[in-house]
């Protein structure tokens, strides 16, 4: 038990909330079509996700994209003050 003449412990700070980090699925131009907050499974030695798949009618691939928008820079799990373009995994049709 403290005794009461002892100094409380100073509150814990709260982290900041979460969020929900959203992956790019670009086309072959390599502009943002869709999001989705679900990642590409490996089968065997390819990458599925349905959503992209359907969207961009083929086989996918994971690639490294820069984004210059700020919007889809956080979206994409950039900090809220980044600046400048925010390099992700993006998901886009095979080649």
């Amino acid at each position: 038990m403290r005794n009461r003449s002892e100094a409380a412990p100073p509150p814990l700070r709260s982290s900041p909330p979460l969020r929900e980090t959203q992956i790019p699925i670009v086309d072959s131009a390599g502009a943002v079509v869709a999001w989705s907050s679900e990642p590409p499974e490996v089968v065997g030695m390819s990458l599925r996700h349905r959503q992209a798949e359907a969207l961009l009618g083929g086989a996918i691939d994971c690639a490294y994209l820069e984004l210059h928008d700020p919007d889809e820079a956080m979206a994409a799990g950039a900090p809220p003050s980044w600046s400048g373009p925010w390099r992700c995994l993006v998901i886009a049709k095979r080649r």
